[in-house]
């Protein structure tokens, strides 16, 4: 049934459990993408203190010729391309083989109503050429992407493959995003806030309607909404399963 009707997160969320708990043995490959800064791949992830929407493991750059990858996350520029990085962690106890593993990136308006699959869109695939150790990790990207309006984006990546699959992540079966983020360490997020090149001047970027733009903040950059919370949840953090 949970199959049927979650792609088996349900059934992936007990045996990480079960697992952790040294009830059953650790998985030989464990793969995940951390979802806040102090994320080891638990499922779920966190508490419902902790953001999932800030994931460290992924992150975008403006340029890429001459460009450190390893240099941070850049807000990124509309109508010009923009890079895409993803970090893919191994928590098991064997390598995870090279041309194993995928990692699929998207992104969503967060004016839909953030249902996945539905109301995202695929910014591109790469094949992991590299071999994950255990307790190590690996870089994938880039994937190139255009933004075309100021305001907020919700990226989403998902690390899958026949030694790990990302179940629920990838049945087709329609899943509150959320969800999806907390309770698969495969699947990661991250909220960014495309904005003009800083020379733009403002009727030149595209905006959020002429008659709400993006307020300006004083270092000027726009100032990003925020991801529509879950119904019961506190503003911006996720519901607690």
């Amino acid at each position: 049934m949970d199959t049927t009707l979650n792609g088996g997160l349900h059934k992936s969320l007990m045996n990480n459990a079960f697992s952790d708990q040294g009830l059953w043995p650790k998985p030989d490959v464990d793969v995940f993408i951390a979802d806040w800064s102090g994320d080891t791949g638990a499922i779920p992830s966190g508490t419902g203190s902790d953001p999932t929407f800030q994931s460290p493991d992924i992150w975008v750059r403006n340029e890429l010729d001459g460009d450190d990858p390893a240099a941070g996350h850049q807000e990124p520029i509309v109508n010009r391309p923009n890079y895409l990085y993803v970090r893919v962690h191994n928590r098991g106890t064997a390598e995870a083989g090279a041309e194993r593993f995928e990692v699929h990136t998207h992104r969503c308006n967060p004016g839909t109503g953030m249902t996945w699959p539905d109301h995202f869109t695929s910014i591109g695939s790469e094949v992991v050429h590299q071999a994950i150790p255990a307790g190590g990790s690996v870089r994938v990207g880039p994937f190139p992407w255009t933004p075309t309006v100021v305001g907020h984006e919700c990226l989403i990546a998902i690390v899958h493959g026949p030694d790990d699959p990302a179940g629920a992540a990838m049945s087709g079966r329609p899943l509150a995003h959320d969800q999806l983020v907390r309770q698969s360490n495969n699947v990661g997020q991250r909220n960014v806030a495309p904005g003009c090149p800083s020379s733009a001047v403002r009727p030149d970027c595209p905006s959020r309607s002429a008659a709400r733009p993006w307020p300006r903040t004083a270092h000027g950059s726009w100032t990003p909404a925020r991801c529509p919370r879950t119904p019961g949840s506190p503003s911006g953090r996720r519901a607690a399963s």
